[in-house]
């Protein structure tokens, strides 16, 4: 990867995770033209509060990093289509795959929730700056927790099937589409996988699933 490349891939995500971040009027701004409840207040030019993302409507949450992937993938497919360049081909199947993930999500809001999984680190409830308390939803499997395991179980298949291995392609999405049904898993559970006991009890399956990668490597190299 040339420099250009680098910077073309790695500056609009900083940036865009900075306005994320520091200036969380935009995407509530954005949201209010068409129609999207982003936060669960308004949010004011000068907010700034470390959990803003944790104030998120689960709508909103899908919202923002769609935009993000959206904007990214504007820029990333016009530079593509300037330079033909292989590495920026690659991140353009990552925003695709993170946008599979999303859309899903989206379609299945009434299982995911951006406050499921109870039991955090910070207890039953989430204390925010300025005093404000919000009750994590029992009911709900947490979008962030998922989208973190569905990382770490099937990010590594995927990265390798970028080189065009087909087989493992094709196992990542199938582990991906798994786990974004963890309804589903549940009736095959012995614990409750909307708490941290059941989502690590998940992320034990990366074992046997890295097996089964491992041997989809060897049988196709």
């Amino acid at each position: 990867m040339n420099l250009l490349t680098f910077l073309i891939m790695i500056i609009p995500v900083l940036f865009l995770g900075i306005v994320s971040q520091e200036y969380p009027i935009f995407f509530s701004r954005l949201g209010k033209k068409i129609g999207v409840k982003v936060y669960y207040e308004d949010i004011s030019e000068t907010y700034k509060d470390m959990y803003v993302n944790d104030q998120m409507t689960t709508v909103g949450y899908l919202f923002v990093y769609s935009v993000i992937c959206l904007i990214l993938l504007i820029i990333w497919g016009g530079y593509y289509l300037c330079v033909r360049d292989k590495d920026t081909l690659i991140f353009i199947l990552i925003l695709g795959y993170s946008l599979y993930i999303i859309t899903i999500i989206y379609l299945r809001r009434d299982v995911f929730d951006v406050m499921g999984l109870p039991g955090s680190i910070y207890g039953e409830k989430h204390v925010f700056k300025g005093g404000k308390i919000f009750k994590y939803k029992p009911e709900y499997y947490s979008i962030d927790r998922y989208i973190l395991l569905i990382t770490l179980t099937s990010g590594i298949p995927f990265l390798m099937s970028l080189g065009g291995n087909i087989a493992l392609f094709i196992w990542s999405i199938i582990i991906t589409t798994l786990f974004l049904f963890p309804d589903k898993l549940q009736r095959v559970s012995p614990v409750n996988l909307k708490t941290w006991k059941g989502w690590f009890f998940l992320l034990l399956w990366n074992i046997p699933f890295y097996l089964v990668t491992f041997k989809i490597i060897s049988l196709t190299i």
